[in-house]
């Protein structure tokens, strides 16, 4: 056998906020594929990749086509520097933001 070396890696992570869907209106879950977030959705839900601003043309156009608890939660992650938000149908239930039964 050879010996075992360690690996040193510099690695780039971002933190992930995971979310429940219940969080957000049943509409904007129509919109995400049309919008221009960056999205990829899965059975449970979507990971969504918060653009950082929110004062730029992006974030306006974000604001036409999704609702404003959907704006919040992005809003909210990029305040505290989080660049994913992990929107799942068994994520976390926070009882500060609102919720939407659907």
């Amino acid at each position: 056998m050879s010996s075992e070396r360690k690996i040193e890696l510099a690695l780039q992570t971002y933190e992930v906020w995971s979310v429940s869907t219940s969080h957000i209106p049943q509409e904007d879950t129509n919109k995400l594929s049309d919008s221009r977030v960056a999205c990829v959705e899965y059975p449970e839900g979507w990971w969504i990749c918060v653009p950082p601003g929110p004062d730029d043309q992006l974030w306006e156009a974000l604001r036409e086509q999704l609702s404003p608890a959907f704006i919040n939660l992005l809003a909210l992650a990029d305040d505290l520097d989080i660049r994913w938000i992990n929107l799942d149908a068994d994520g976390a239930i926070y009882p500060w933001l609102p919720r939407y039964n659907w």
